[in-house]
């Protein structure tokens, strides 16, 4: 679980706002619950998996961010968790690692044009999926659970 986060603004590490439309590629899925939180949903496309280095940033994570601009200690924190079930994961193993030559480093080995289009057409049908609700039931319950803190937190 991620932790350390810079909050939204314009200063150092910080990204502008919730859903900054720079992590589109490597956040597809982003609702801004409020002014200082938002979740969303790491599934990176094929240029930012083969643009960056590779690891940590490749796998599917939800994740929820909390900006605390009038703290001035703490600038804001995450919460990232897993969220595919079993049988999800071993889809996105199967089915889109290979596409770019994925193994267990993360390090892609197929970043030719074809390989990215065939990635991102992969991705675009498992997002749908994800929108549309009609993942299998143990990702959906863990999505649903997930989403609950998110939109619970409220601020003065």
């Amino acid at each position: 679980m991620s932790t350390d986060f810079a909050g939204y603004g314009d200063a150092g590490l910080q990204i502008k706002e919730g859903c900054d439309a720079s992590w589109q590629d490597l956040f597809p899925i982003c609702q801004k619950i409020g002014t200082d939180v938002t979740w969303m949903i790491r599934f990176p496309n094929a240029k930012y998996i083969c643009e960056n280095s590779p690891g940590f940033y490749t796998t599917p994570v939800f994740r929820i961010e909390v900006n605390l601009p009038n703290n001035s200690t703490i600038n804001g924190f995450v919460f990232e968790a897993p969220f595919l079930s079993e049988h999800f994961f071993n889809q996105v193993k199967n089915d889109l690692y290979p596409l770019l030559g994925l193994g267990s480093d993360m390090a892609p080995t197929k970043c030719g044009e074809v390989n990215q289009q065939a990635f991102d057409a992969q991705i675009i049908s498992f997002i749908e999926k994800i929108n549309a609700n009609t993942t299998d039931d143990e990702t959906q319950r863990t999505l649903d659970e997930l989403i609950h803190p998110a939109t619970s937190i409220r601020f003065p």
